[in-house]
This record gives structure tokens, C-alpha cells and sequence, in this order.
């Protein structure tokens, strides 16, 4: 069932990035998300694996993939979004190579902002400084022969990422930065396939959780929130809830959830569209279209 789906989704998926203002202590008290979908007016693209970057008065500031159908590979785009409406004000291309790239994983390092995302395929981790002024982004650092899914900080010098050639499978490996870059320590195995991240880590009081994706029936399915503790010098990580999709429209789908405040969380959705499918048919017989 697992393969079908996976190729259905490629053939008919789209996803869209959606807003819930609602605290997260009460989503993982069993609270139902109440999620407003951006509205924009392209129907060449899709946009997904949001990461806030920042927010004014009038506006929220939003990393996500982008995924035109034109290309066939993800780029990583700055959305503007207007608060009130959840309408699209603009776009601008961030980052963008000869590779899939998606999951903008954001962080802070000193006074400095960064974003690593995902390009598994590519071979390497890729480390890009983001300019707030300018709205660019420039690599700063590589690490070749490095290919990982999805991957997000612990602290500086841990790492946790599934493994591009299992990417989606009940295994997770935490690594450690050493001289010569993030090298394994060990894994985390799971009793069902939830092991690839679905966004940064937060705390609610005194606990600190993963968003995971569930992975049992096709990819990101769902959302499996786990407690992180440790147990000696290892990363222990418990299942506390697990969210599937409840939307009428998004119904297929939900493999993003990051919070960005007491009253915000960003997720995605997919939802299949029928008109997709010659496109992204095409796509895949002259091998433009790749799994991710």
C-alpha cells in the first residue's frame, strides 16, 4: 500500500503551508488544530515544509520548498504573508541549485542566522547565512559525502537526521560535530516508521519535544509529537501524541509542524489535484521528478 500511495502523491499531491493560532500546550493536550491554508494564486506550484523566519505587525515571514511544476525540484523560497488574510504578498527565491531542496531548517549562531536544509541526493549537508536585509542567502559551509534527511539541532554539536537511503523508516541517527564534521554516534530505532523530523524542536514549561513524521502507510502522513530526554549520555525519545490529517480538503497529508510562538504553529497539508498529473507524468518518464 505503502509504494501505491507514494506514487499517487507524486502523480496528484499538493501541498499548501496552513496557520493555526492556537498554543501547542493545548494541541498536545488532545485540542484539535484549527488551521488557516495560505490562499494564493498559482496553480504551477506548491508550497510546503514552512519554517517561520519572522513576523511584523502586518506580516508573517515564511521559509518553505517550493515545488514548480515546470522544474521538478524543490527551491527554497521567502513567502510574505499577510497576517489578517493568509493571503500570498510576495515571493523570492532564497536558495536555489541543481538539486532537490526542501526542509529549511533555521537556526541562530551568534548574532547570525542560518538555514541548512535538506538535499540528501546532492551528497552533502549545506550550511547558508541568511541576510535580513537583503533577503539572501550564501553558503557558508559544506560537508561532502554527508547524505541525511531532514536534519535539525539538538545543541551546536548534536544532530539528528534520518539517513537518505532510509529516509522514511524507523530509524533515526544522532550525530556529533567533531574536527572533521557531523559524524554518527548511534541510532534511535523505533517500533513504526516515525523517525524522520517534521520540524525545529520546542518546549512547553519544562519539556522539550520532536515533531516527527509518520511514515507507515506513505510518506508524511502524519505528525507523532515525542517527549525528548536522556538517559546518560543518550537521547531517549517518547511518543506523547499523534496527529493525522482532519482537514476536509488536506486530507492526505501532514508532515510539517513547527512552533513559532505561545499563539502559532505552521504546518503543511496535501491534497490531490487531478489536473496535476500529466505534468508530473511527463516528469517522471523523461526523469525530471525525483522522490524525495
Amino acid at each position: 500500500m505503502g509504494w501505491w500511495k507514494d506514487k499517487v502523491d507524486l502523480l496528484l499531491g499538493e501541498w499548501n503551508i496552513g496557520f493555526a493560532r492556537q498554543k501547542v500546550g493545548d494541541v498536545l493536550n488532545g485540542k484539535p488544530l484549527h488551521i488557516e491554508w495560505l490562499r494564493h494564486g498559482y496553480s504551477d506550484r506548491w508550497f510546503a515544509d514552512p519554517f517561520m523566519l519572522a513576523e511584523d505587525a502586518s506580516s508573517w515571514y515564511v521559509l518553505v520548498e517550493e515545488m514548480t511544476d515546470s522544474i521538478g525540484r524543490g527551491v527554497i523560497t521567502l513567502l510574505t504573508v499577510d497576517k489578517q488574510t493568509v493571503e500570498l504578498v510576495s515571493r523570492k527565491v532564497v536558495i536555489q541549485e541543481d538539486s532537490h531542496l526542501s526542509f529549511p531548517y533555521i537556526y541562530n549562531k551568534g548574532v547570525g542566522k542560518y538555514v541548512m536544509p535538506e538535499k540528501g541526493w546532492s551528497g552533502s549537508l549545506d550550511l547558508y547565512a541568511y541576510n535580513a536585509d537583503s533577503h539572501c542567502c550564501w553558503k557558508v559551509e559544506t560537508q561532502a559525502g554527508l547524505s541525511v534527511s531532514d536534519a535539525i539541532l539538538v545543541d551546536t554539536d548534536t544532530m539528528l537526521a534520518t539517513q537518505t537511503t532510509a529516509p522514511n523508516g524507523n530509524r533515526l541517527t544522532v550525530f556529533c560535530r567533531g574536527n572533521d564534521g557531523w559524524a554518527p554516534q548511534y541510532d534511535i530505532t523505533f517500533a513504526d516508521n516515525i523517525a524522520r523530523n517534521a520540524g525545529a524542536l520546542f518546549t512547553v514549561g519544562n519539556d522539550c519535544y520532536r515533531p516527527a513524521q509518520v511514515c507507515n502507510n506513505s510518506y508524511g502522513e502524519g505528525i507523532s509529537i515525542q517527549r525528548l530526554s536522556s538517559r546518560g549520555d543518550r537521547i531517549i525519545l517518547e511518543e506523547v501524541r499523534r496527529i493525522m490529517p482532519s482537514d476536509e480538503v488536506y486530507s492526505h497529508g501532514l508532515h510539517t509542524f513547527n512552533v513559532w510562538s505561545d499563539n502559532l504553529i505552521v504546518v503543511d497539508g496535501l491534497k490531490y489535484n487531478s489536473r496535476r498529473m500529466p505534468g508530473r507524468l511527463w516528469q517522471k518518464l523523461s526523469g525530471t521528478l525525483r522522490n524525495k
